[in-house]
């Protein structure tokens, strides 16, 4: 018993999660993961993908609302398997937002990722004809997005967000799970090469490729419950919860719900009434009409800004 004690009060010494330094506490603001956790009404947080992808289907089976938010969500639409069964057995509030594959987000994680799969690759090789004609990733992945969501007449509540997003986002009536984006993927076989050097990887690249390296699930997903209930009276840890109440004004689950929202209403495209023969085509005059759109919007903006401001004397 005396050793068993001994090694767990080692353990939680000398570990990095176990216990705060003082000097770290006092002098440098180091304060640990328990209380923030708890603010925030974070209920998981997943690096295993697998494990990930479990609970979100559990998540979507048990759900009245299901809000999706990404790039292309190849995870939902890329092939058969059960995040894809979720989602088309799925019955109520359903929404789908993915990036317009013309906007300029879009065009930058595409380059982006061509330049993971084509290290040498210098910036002028690469443009927006070629991420349409060469059909980047990004590009086929959303294509085939909107073509299975037409199919599976589900195209009513897809639409493509035409401000880039920096997460993924499954939000539910009972949690939001959401993964940061970042233009960055590590090698296992090491770092990449440097600007402008390395061997050319473009056979290895081409759409479908197994060699093919895309960005996302790389970083944790984490799991923000919504709207907490308040803690038991009687359970053996209510003073600590007591203590550490989550913060409703910063909720983080209220946030992404109305930032889902915004975009739904404010910066998406709705889909045309199918059936749609020529989905790339549609996308070519979607993305002319919004930037067109945009162009009067600023105009307007620009106008009503030298109306209200006073003229020099």
């Amino acid at each position: 018993m005396f050793d068993q004690m001994a090694s767990h009060f080692a353990q939680l010494w000398e570990a990095p999660w176990g216990t705060e330094a003082l000097d770290e506490y006092w002098a440098h603001a180091a304060r640990g993961r328990d209380r923030a956790l708890n603010a925030a009404s974070v209920a998981n947080i997943y690096y295993d993908t697998d494990l990930a992808r479990e609970r979100m289907i559990s998540l979507i089976k048990g759900a009245k609302r299901v809000w999706l938010l990404g790039n292309s969500l190849g995870s939902f639409f890329g092939g058969r398997n059960d995040l894809t069964d979720a989602l088309r057995s799925f019955r109520g509030d359903l929404r789908v937002l993915v990036l317009h594959p013309l906007c300029a987000a879009a065009y930058d994680r595409a380059w982006r990722e061509h330049r993971l799969n084509n290290p040498g690759a210098a910036a002028d090789t690469y443009d927006l004809a070629s991420h349409t004609a060469m059909r980047s990733s990004l590009y086929q992945d959303t294509l085939d997005a909107v073509e299975k969501a037409v199919q599976w007449r589900l195209a009513p509540q897809l639409r493509l967000q035409t401000a880039g997003s920096s997460f993924f986002l499954l939000l539910t009536d009972k949690a939001a799970v959401t993964e940061t984006y970042v233009l960055a993927k590590l090698q296992e076989q090491g770092p990449l090469p440097p600007e402008g050097h390395g061997q050319d990887l473009a056979a290895a690249a081409q759409p479908g490729s197994a060699g093919q390296r895309i960005l996302g699930d790389d970083l944790p997903k984490i799991e923000y419950l919504a709207r907490p209930e308040p803690p038991d009276p009687g359970h053996a840890d209510a003073p600590l919860a007591a203590a550490v109440q989550p913060d409703m004004a910063r909720d983080p689950y209220g946030l992404l719900e109305m930032h889902y929202e915004f975009v739904w209403q404010q910066l998406s495209v709705k889909l045309p009434e199918p059936p749609i023969p020529d989905v790339h085509a549609w996308l070519q005059r979607s993305s002319a009409s919004w930037l067109e759109e945009r162009r009067s919007q600023c105009i307007q903006m620009a106008k009503a800004v030298d109306r209200a401001t006073p003229a020099k004397e």
